[in-house]
């Protein structure tokens, strides 16, 4: 858990929910804050070197549970590093988390298999309304700015650009926002998400108490099993593994869309997973141990 990233204060929260949950149940384990003193691409590689040989490897550990939010530990890189070793881990396939982490590629894949995703937006696309900006490989929303008037466009998307090496522009769907949980390949669930300002973005997601989080959804029962179609659809053409939930917009006529998919989804109280599985009578510990048990190399 920690890690360098924009999420490390996150993972430390989940890092700590998950390790006191597992030593509820008389597993044997610790948790490991894992802050590279240097954050070059060298450093990295270093330090990632020293925690397994030192912290896993040598004390036997059987299985990591990754609670790594971000880069490093959400896009493949940990997950390399694990099985380069063989030691097993929760969550998908270091390929698999390579993939979902990058917003534009998992488009592409998903653009492939005829499986709805709002289209992309570059410099030559006429304005047609509000459009959403935000980094090409950042979790928890950090970075996402929704642009709802066409004179300030073009400076909140050269900021972007400045802050972020890569961006990602897409029309902004004014619809319900859903997010869908899914373990081992199955559908636990569906929330809906309302917001004051229609976005759930960082602060919506940790720090307001106005957000409303609705199970069952509010809408449609037909278009509420169209999302958790679309979502498990998502969830097997990227070849994930595990747990993930899927971020699943609609639009004004009812068209459901897949936004990304997070292969590590967040695991601290307000987070929506342990939501879904709570109330479909999974509590959290149990949660803690079934991701444990899906864990591989």
């Amino acid at each position: 858990m920690g890690g360098s990233s924009s999420e490390r204060e996150i993972s430390l929260w989940t890092g700590e929910h998950v390790l006191k949950a597992l030593q509820s149940k008389n597993y044997k384990c610790t948790g490991i804050d894992w802050n590279p003193a240097q954050k070059t691409k060298k450093g990295v590689d270093q330090s990632v070197s020293l925690m397994i040989e030192q912290q896993i490897k040598t004390p036997g550990v059987d299985v990591v549970w990754n609670a790594l939010h971000g880069t490093y530990g959400e896009d493949g890189y940990i997950q390399q590093a694990l099985s380069d070793n063989n030691i097993p881990y929760t969550g998908s396939t270091a390929s698999a988390s390579r993939l979902a982490f990058n917003k534009q590629k998992t488009k592409q894949i998903l653009q492939q298999h005829n499986i709805h995703t709002p289209p992309d937006i570059n410099d030559d696309t006429p304005w047609t309304g509000s459009r959403i900006i935000k980094p090409n490989t950042e979790g928890s929303s950090i970075g996402v700015s929704v642009v709802h008037d066409q004179s300030k466009y073009k400076a909140t998307l050269q900021k972007a650009k400045e802050t972020y090496d890569d961006v990602l522009v897409e029309p902004y769907l004014d619809g319900p926002e859903l997010q869908v949980g899914l373990l081992d390949t199955k559908v636990l669930g569906t929330i809906e998400i309302q917001t004051e300002q229609g976005l759930y973005d960082y602060t919506a997601k940790y720090n307001s108490k106005t957000t409303q989080y609705i199970i069952p959804p509010h809408v449609p029962q037909a278009l509420c099993q169209q999302a958790q179609d679309m979502a498990q659809q998502a969830f097997c053409v990227l070849k994930c593994r595990g747990h993930a939930r899927i971020d699943i917009r609609m639009d004004q006529h009812g068209h459901v869309f897949v936004l990304e998919i997070n292969t590590l989804p967040g695991m601290t109280p307000v987070s929506l997973l342990p939501k879904i599985a709570a109330h479909f009578g999974m509590d959290y510990t149990t949660l803690c141990v079934e991701i444990l048990n899906l864990a591989d190399i």
